[in-house]
């Protein structure tokens, strides 16, 4: 049986991305993900440093590089924020056709 000090360094570290999501910069709440990922290999903590990453990178797509003072918290909110401007050359129009195929779809289909 594993004694509570094996398990320490998992446990601060849990606490810490708990606390850093919120409080802290992103990439702090990212640098402790990655550790945490190495100390315990438990896909959970890989699941979640991939979806920190592709918030971070979907955020930059539309706003460009992320002020180092935001908290994970702010970066998921940019990333998941509908961008308020007109759509590039040609997307408006996909985006309609694909509506209209949508409405004039045959009855029974959903």
């Amino acid at each position: 049986m594993r004694k509570l000090s094996d398990y320490r360094v998992v446990f601060t570290l849990i606490n810490a991305i708990n606390i850093g999501k919120e409080e802290y910069p992103y990439g702090a709440y990212i640098r402790v993900l990655r550790q945490l990922s190495c100390v315990n290999k438990h896909y959970v903590w890989t699941n979640l440093l991939q979806m920190a990453e592709g918030y971070v990178a979907d955020y930059e797509k539309k706003f460009g590089a992320v002020p180092e003072n935001l908290t994970m918290e702010e970066v998921e909110e940019g990333a998941r924020s509908v961008l308020l401007s007109a759509p590039e050359a040609g997307q408006g129009s996909a985006i309609l056709t694909l509506l209209g195929d949508y409405q004039n779809r045959p009855a029974g289909l959903s």
